[in-house]
């Protein structure tokens, strides 16, 4: 199968979003199928490239921040892969478009769909779902939302990540996505290995936000203080307080540590 990937962000450009599509990437190059990605450029990074048999066209874009894109970045996506995507689909005939983020890449797609009669499968992250992420999309959700009612509507199916993410879904679009969580090499990290009563350190790393549900992380290892772990937590966020008075309501047995990044 040849299938067309759309998101605006790819390592090393880009956050878990990013990280997933490439993973996901790797594992379908691996049963067989030809990817190709198309994804926003950065300065530094060559236009073009095949890694690990997948195939990166970096479209133009403003985007200055390898962790950060704009609103003019985003827009300039859109426009970019829009036009890329036509002339691959003309000349390479994807069998399907996965789609990474209704916003922006599912606009791309959508349009893409609407002229070539290829359908779209879309994975929704979070940061592209109203109220997912309020403090960093909240003010432009408030007028792009009713644009994006038709990219969600017109996938072939919609996957996401979470049963948060999928509640959000459900509560502005009224549509019932699939959830499958991002998945880990479970051979790199070798199990087996893993001796019994000796787990291995867990680490945090990322925003102390409540869909990161941290508070309840804490009450499952106060429960647990038998067994000789140790937690690390590395981040910032709304929540870091309430998790810092959640640990210091207990009495710890192992070792827990907070750090802020």
């Amino acid at each position: 199968m040849r299938i067309l990937v759309l998101n605006h962000e790819y390592p090393p450009v880009g956050g878990g979003g990013g990280q997933a599509a490439q993973d996901i990437a790797r594992e379908l190059t691996l049963r067989g199928h030809q990817v190709t990605i198309l994804t926003a450029h950065l300065k530094g990074l060559p236009r073009e490239e095949f890694v690990d048999n997948i195939h990166i066209l970096r479209l133009p874009s403003f985007r200055k921040r390898p962790y950060q894109a704009g609103f003019l970045a985003m827009g300039f996506y859109i426009l970019a892969a829009i036009w890329a995507g036509f002339h691959i689909i003309h000349r390479w005939h994807p069998d399907i478009l996965h789609v990474h983020f209704a916003v922006p890449a599912g606009a791309a797609a959508w349009i893409l769909s609407r002229l070539t009669g290829i359908p779209y499968v879309l994975t929704a992250h979070l940061g592209d779902i109203p109220g997912g992420v309020p403090e960093k999309t909240g003010t432009w959700f408030r007028w792009v939302f009713p644009f994006t009612i038709p990219i969600w509507r017109g996938a072939a199916g919609v996957v996401t990540v979470s049963e948060y993410t999928r509640s959000l879904i459900r509560q502005k679009y009224k549509i019932d996505p699939v959830v499958i969580p991002n998945g880990i090499n479970m051979e790199k990290l070798n199990p087996a290995g893993l001796q019994v009563h000796r787990p291995p350190q867990v680490v945090f790393a990322g925003r102390f936000m409540p869909q990161k549900n941290l508070i309840e992380l804490v009450e499952i290892l106060a429960l647990v203080q038998d067994l000789p772990w140790k937690c690390v937590m590395l981040g910032d966020g709304p929540l870091l307080d309430e998790v810092k008075r959640t640990i210091a309501s207990h009495t710890w047995s192992s070792v827990l540590i907070c750090l802020v990044g």
